[in-house]
């Protein structure tokens, strides 16, 4: 959510019910913007530019903790630095990175929230009046911004559904100065519930990633049995072609010796009877069972040795 433009359809000067604050506590507001944070806010928005609203923004459309007309400006930045003050007396630390474009936020018992101040504006629809607004190239503005002057605290980017208030206003009984108070305790039930929705989403990242872990281990273990099963089919395979070898030498030696052949010829025959005895020994997993067992047991050792011959 852009809480640069919290507040922009019709909003109007009655009292809103979120705008008042529950207790009045007065904080001494102060004339020297001396702090280091509204001394570089300054800075930076004396660079800055108006947007379509009339505020001003170092960037369209990026965020930035004080977005007010040149008007407000000296009220925003002395309200600001009355927070700043009595957030440092809290304990609470800022954070804003030397980069360009970086966003100051604030550490408030060890969670980083965002946080500002803003000229709330009322948005209607814009009425076309110019004869160039109605031809249909002429892109005419869809909103007329009118700026309220009322100034709004807001905190930016608390969980959804989170109890607590985000955003404290000027109201038709109440400014803006007398509600730091509220808003200072309203920064610390967003922490509270930032906190509890940081340890919900690393609970359930925890529990994901083991869940995947789970899902790892089974796949391996399948992995293994299909693997343990495909050795031990082809190991069958093997030595039953390797009976099977052995058998047919059998039968050719023992038709050999049955059969009127000459010398020679026997001879042949048993070169074939030998060379197919051999293979069915260099086939049969009996007669290499070191070895047979070794792979089944330890694959990763294969796997090593193929990488050393690569």
């Amino acid at each position: 959510m852009n809480y640069h433009h919290n507040g922009t359809a019709n909003v109007n000067n009655e009292l809103l019910e979120n705008d008042i604050c529950p207790m009045e506590s007065r904080i001494t507001i102060p004339e020297q913007l001396s702090h280091p944070v509204l001394l570089r806010t300054e800075k930076v928005l004396a660079l800055s530019t108006e947007d379509h609203t009339k505020r001003i923004l170092p960037k369209r459309g990026a965020f930035f903790h004080v977005y007010v007309s040149r008007e407000q400006m000296g009220r925003a930045l002395r309200i600001f630095k009355a927070l700043l003050l009595v957030l440092e007396e809290r304990g609470c630390k800022f954070s804003w990175p030397e980069e360009e474009n970086s966003i100051l936020s604030l550490i408030v018992d060890g969670e980083t929230l965002k946080f500002g101040i803003c000229e709330i504006f009322n948005a209607k629809p814009h009425v076309l009046t110019r004869p160039k607004e109605k031809k249909p190239h002429y892109f005419a503005p869809r909103w007329d911004y009118q700026l309220t002057g009322r100034l709004r605290l807001f905190i930016g980017e608390i969980p959804y559904a989170s109890e607590g208030r985000k955003s404290w206003s000027d109201a038709r009984y109440q400014r803006l100065e007398n509600c730091i108070e509220s808003f200072v305790l309203g920064l610390r039930v967003a922490a509270r519930a930032t906190k509890r929705n940081r340890l919900k989403r690393e609970e359930e990242e925890r529990r994901r990633e083991q869940e995947r872990e789970q899902e790892e281990k089974e796949e391996k273990i399948a992995r293994e049995q299909d693997r343990k099963a495909r050795f031990i089919t082809e190991l069958m395979r093997d030595w039953q072609r390797s009976g099977s070898l052995r058998a047919f030498a059998k039968a050719l030696g023992e038709a050999a010796d049955q059969s009127k052949l000459s010398d020679q010829e026997k001879s042949d025959i048993q070169q074939v009877v030998d060379w197919t005895c051999d293979y069915a020994k260099s086939l049969d997993p009996i007669s290499n069972l070191p070895d047979c067992v070794e792979e089944f047991v330890h694959p990763e050792r294969e796997y090593e040795s193929l990488e050393e011959e690569e």
